[in-house]
């Protein structure tokens, strides 16, 4: 099994090409919502994603919540800048895919984050689609995996249900360490229904 090296972490051992030179703040492991100042006074924001360079890469719209600022479930349409706030929940709603990203968070720490990217596997990894695994990647774990990686994993799924990019070890807001993988997954519903994720996770 391949393994990524955990964060700060060296960006040649992992990149894609066009890589930052120095890693950037990871989410997984690190506070969620954090106090932003208002004319109300502080209010508890989700800018672990939303002041992230991925919501500046493309459009967050959303978001859907379940749960409270402590523990729960956030997520976000993920979609071209170019792309209008309005369009993109009118096609959610009327049944058309659009990228989704997920995170799960307990005690305001992020153990949790998935991408559901694509509605089958294809032959290959489209390379707009390599590139919002990239970003979503540096969002999650502050550094990329290198697309080879990315894509070998990928073709697998056409026989596969799952696939494990790498594994490593991700050092946490309170300074402890763990274990997190990487993985592509498929669901089917038996009714028609398909999804393809990309998550990265604490393992417990």
């Amino acid at each position: 099994m391949s393994r990524l090296w955990y964060w700060p972490v060296v960006l040649g051992a992992l990149g894609l090409a066009g890589a930052a030179s120095a890693p950037g703040r990871p989410l997984l492991g690190q506070a969620l919502f954090r106090p932003v100042q208002t004319v109300e006074g502080p209010v508890p924001m989700p800018v672990g994603v939303e002041g992230a360079a991925f919501c500046r890469t493309y459009r967050c719209v959303g978001s859907q919540s379940q749960g409270t600022t402590t523990t729960g479930t956030l997520g976000w349409y993920v979609a071209p800048l170019s792309a209008r706030a309005e369009q993109v929940l009118r096609d959610s709603g009327a049944g058309r895919f659009v990228p989704e990203a997920t995170v799960m968070y307990e005690k305001n720490i992020v153990t949790f984050a998935d991408l559901m990217f694509d509605t089958t596997v294809r032959a290959a990894l489209p390379a707009a689609t390599l590139n919002l695994l990239g970003h979503f990647t540096r969002l999650v774990l502050g550094a990329p995996i290198s697309g080879q990686k990315l894509s070998a994993c990928y073709r697998t799924l056409k026989a596969e249900a799952r696939c494990t990019v790498g594994t490593g070890r991700i050092q946490l807001a309170g300074g402890a360490t763990r274990t997190f993988h990487a993985a592509f997954r498929t669901v089917d519903d038996g009714a028609g229904y398909s999804r393809v994720n990309y998550a990265i996770e604490l393992d417990d």
